[in-house]
């Protein structure tokens, strides 16, 4: 860890020191409780939902292919424990409300999304996360895959410290740490993936047509849902559980893990899969120059 930290020379003294030792006195238990905290995270209190016309800021997407509308979205602020409800639009979008700022929130997403693979919504739903730093006149995060392998690493990282009072202290520096370590196990399994220099596209909106953060963002996408399907019945939540967790307990992919995904980066149609995209939603053609 304390190599890591020398990645971040803008992080003062004082706050290294105090993240470092929360995070050395942690048990592994840590890590076994992050494998799951994107479920586990919600049961901290009762959500409120948002109420009809209160005002919101800009939407984001919950993407893995589109989320199904109406869709259960549920954000948690992780220093007060105080948790909100709301769902998808019939863009797979959702807001958050104005006033949870200066703060780390969590958000959920649970729902079927569009299968990207077969040209339809999958049968199973998915459990996709975020976590990020809220501050005044930012966006809501968006919620992709690889958001949802920062939030488990980043979680296993701090442990404890994600949540409380330590968390607008040690999660900023964790959840860079978090997205740098996702780059390079995904750069090891998907060596064709398109790298937006050393920085992961995860707070990238997919429909932003053109950028190479949408074509990486894209291309993880449509290998997990290629290796899902080879998988068989359950392979996406099975690929997602399993993705999860090594991150979350590794820091990397494993080596079968790490096999399966370059098969089936290998073996994909991307132009196909991003036609029928297009076909559905109006965008992600705009990716297909890369894989011509």
């Amino acid at each position: 860890m304390t190599h890591h930290l020398r990645q971040f020379p803008t992080l003062g003294r004082c706050i290294a020191l105090a993240m470092v030792a929360l995070l050395t006195t942690l048990s592994s238990a840590g890590a076994a409780e992050a494998v799951e905290s994107a479920g586990k995270i919600n049961k901290l209190s009762k959500p409120t939902p948002v109420v009809k016309g209160e005002e919101v800021s800009q939407r984001s997407s919950v993407f893995l292919g589109p989320m199904e509308k109406s869709s259960e979205i549920r954000i948690t602020d992780m220093e007060t424990a105080r948790s909100i409800q709301t769902k998808t639009d019939e863009d797979g979008k959702y807001a958050i409300e104005k006033n949870i700022t200066n703060t780390v929130i969590h958000v959920s997403a649970r729902g079927k999304v569009f299968d990207l693979r077969r040209g339809r919504m999958s049968d199973q739903e998915v459990l996709l996360s975020a976590i990020a730093v809220a501050r005044e006149g930012s966006p809501p995060p968006q919620v992709n895959i690889l958001t949802t392998l920062v939030a488990v690493r980043a979680n296993a990282l701090a442990g404890q410290a994600s949540r409380g009072p330590y968390a607008r202290i040690v999660m900023p520096s964790v959840i860079e740490q978090a997205q740098l370590e996702i780059n390079d196990a995904l750069a090891i399994a998907m060596p064709r993936m398109r790298r937006d220099d050393t920085h992961l596209a995860s707070e990238k909106d997919p429909r932003d047509d053109g950028s190479m953060g949408q074509v990486q963002l894209m291309h993880v996408s449509m290998v997990v849902s290629e290796a899902a399907a080879a998988r068989g019945a359950n392979g996406l939540t099975s690929l997602l559980d399993d993705m999860a967790s090594e991150m979350a307990t590794l820091g990397r992919f494993k080596s079968s893990t790490v096999q399966e995904l370059r098969a089936a980066e290998n073996n994909m149609n991307a132009i196909r899969l991003l036609r029928t995209l297009q076909e559905e939603y109006g965008f992600g053609q705009a990716c297909a120059v890369h894989y011509q």
